[in-house]
């Protein structure tokens, strides 16, 4: 079995808030130990690791229900060891979590020489 490791990047920005709903989303991520960077119309936060569970889109599904539509978007890069690294893209609309699986599409090989 591969070992899968995602990182996830997300840089989110939304109607401003109030504090009630921001208390919410603080709470949401301090129960899954992810440190994040809120604002009453901004969030942003990077995690590392295994997620063998999927637990971090659990917590994205229940963001979107707190967000409702955020702009932006979570990058969540995937390295099996195995495979070429792929990606999920995932946005926040409409009360819902949608996601776009994405893949490295690579050139032919040419060699470099110096310009020296």
């Amino acid at each position: 079995m591969a070992n899968i490791i995602r990182e996830y990047s997300c840089h989110l920005t939304f109607d401003k808030k109030k504090a009630n709903v921001l208390e919410s989303i603080r709470v949401l991520f301090s129960r899954n130990n992810i440190e994040c960077d809120l604002f009453s119309d901004t969030l942003e936060f990077d995690h590392c690791g295994r997620d063998t569970t999927r637990h971090i889109e659990e917590l994205l599904i229940e963001l979107a229900h707190l967000l409702g539509s955020a702009d932006g978007e979570i990058q969540c890069q995937i390295d099996d060891d195995e495979n070429d690294i792929m990606f999920e893209f995932y946005r926040i609309m409409n009360n819902s979590l949608f996601k776009q699986p994405g893949k490295v599409v690579r050139g032919d090989l040419a060699e470099v020489k110096s310009e020296v």
